[in-house]
């Protein structure tokens, strides 16, 4: 009887959510300020604080250090092209007039990694709009941690854990942060 009553209490204490940090993507301790890049981050923590409201269990962090899953923007661009010449006769009256034009069809694209552990999982998305990029990508984000939420919230105690028993390590204490 006392286990089921210690079990109850056990499953009734909420797990701690894991956390996300979202940013810059860097390169040999060199983070990347392009301006797309750096835009992108913030479209990025915005749509996917919405998101989040969807999949409690998840809280987005703005300190890197303190995150169980980390996504870097690695890439933000954009380019145009050309399809080709379209060509037409408009008659307007008794007046003819024929034209020739070369559309362009613009497109964005986001490249991200998001990176639990020692794992890492490219994420891609291409739009012809940001707002929609962002969305799409912070999406497919979302997507893919519920999907992977038992892994993710294993790792996230694993790291916990072990932060716990270097705190304890007198040596440790001013090297990490131990919450003290």
């Amino acid at each position: 009887m006392r286990f089921l009553v210690l079990l109850a209490a056990l499953s009734s204490i909420a797990a701690k959510p894991v956390t996300v940090y979202i940013g810059p993507a860097t390169k040999d301790g060199f983070v990347s300020t392009e301006n797309k890049v750096m835009d992108s981050v913030q479209e990025i923590r915005e749509a996917f604080t919405k998101e989040l409201r969807k999949s409690p269990g998840f809280v987005l962090v703005g300190m890197e250090e303190k995150a169980d899953v980390k996504v870097y923007v690695q890439r933000s661009t954009s380019f145009s092209t050309s399809t080709g010449y379209v060509g037409g006769v408009t008659t307007i009256g008794s007046t003819t007039f024929g034209y020739v034009s070369k559309p362009v069809i613009s497109w964005n694209t986001l490249d991200a990694e998001i990176q639990v552990g020692v794992h890492a999982q490219h994420v891609y998305a291409s739009d012809a709009g940001w707002k929609n990029l962002a969305k799409r990508l912070s999406k497919d984000i979302a997507v893919w941690l519920i999907a992977n939420r038992e892994p993710i919230a294993k790792h996230a105690k694993m790291r916990q854990d072990l932060l716990s028993i270097l705190c304890e390590l007198p040596s440790n204490v001013d090297k990490i942060e131990c919450g003290k």
